[in-house]
């Protein structure tokens, strides 16, 4: 599994760091980049580390709260990748890793 980190850091070049604040749709440029490096979207989750591994003006200017994470479902949407890629991104791919490395809700591996 491979997560997208928020840190603006991490999604801007370095000639852009420091100079403007990282948007959804870098989020999204990052994520395309990660799946055209790896082959496909099957393997990429979130992994904002906005748990306290990040202040907010080091996020997406975009997102206030974990509420707003949808915002990053449309802007991987605009940017090309299908509905399935979409809910991988968002979550089903960290699902599977997990349920695959621990079993599923049941107990059961």
């Amino acid at each position: 599994m491979i997560g997208i980190n928020f840190f603006d850091k991490f999604l801007l070049t370095p000639a852009e760091y420091g100079k403007r604040r990282a948007t959804i749709a870098d989020v999204a440029n990052h994520a395309r980049h990660m799946a055209d490096v790896i082959g496909d979207a099957a393997h990429i989750g979130l992994g904002t580390d906005m748990d306290g591994g990040l202040g907010r003006e080091q996020i997406p200017v975009e997102i206030t709260t974990s509420a707003d994470l949808p915002r990053v479902a449309d802007a991987l949407s605009q940017a090309g990748f299908s509905d399935l890629d979409v809910n991988r991104i968002m979550g089903f791919s960290w699902r599977t890793f997990f349920e695959n490395a621990y079993g599923d809700s049941t107990g059961h591996a």
